[in-house]
């Protein structure tokens, strides 16, 4: 089943949106899809597997509180601590340190994370 993940935030007049893509300017290159990539959204699908496995994120669900994307953000951080050159199947260690960077924007602008299958 097909999964695009967006990073999602209250602006500053209470409406819902995705937290704008300048803010993951430094995050580094993930997988996109035909409704996502770039910014504040990535092919979830890509990367489902992986997140599962390695750190127990499970991201098929509606929505993902802030806690607990800073708790992936903190997996990922340290499980590229114990593990440097980390790869996972055909996801590049540069991609895996970009989701760290990615969950850790996501937090730190208390945002959620919203899958779309």
């Amino acid at each position: 089943m097909g999964l695009d993940t967006y990073a999602y935030h209250t602006n500053s007049e209470g409406k819902r949106e995705t937290m704008p893509d300048e803010l993951f300017s430094e995050v580094g290159s993930l997988c996109g899809g035909l409704f996502s990539g770039g910014g504040a959204s990535f092919r979830g699908k890509v990367y489902a597997g992986f997140l599962h496995n390695s750190i127990g994120l499970d991201l098929y669900q509606d929505e993902i509180r802030t806690e607990t994307v800073a708790r992936a953000a903190d997996a990922l951080d340290a499980l590229l601590l114990e593990t440097p050159g980390l790869e996972y199947s055909d996801i590049s260690n540069g991609e895996i340190r970009a989701l760290a960077k990615w969950f850790r924007v996501v937090a730190s602008g208390g945002g959620t994370v919203v899958g779309w299958w």
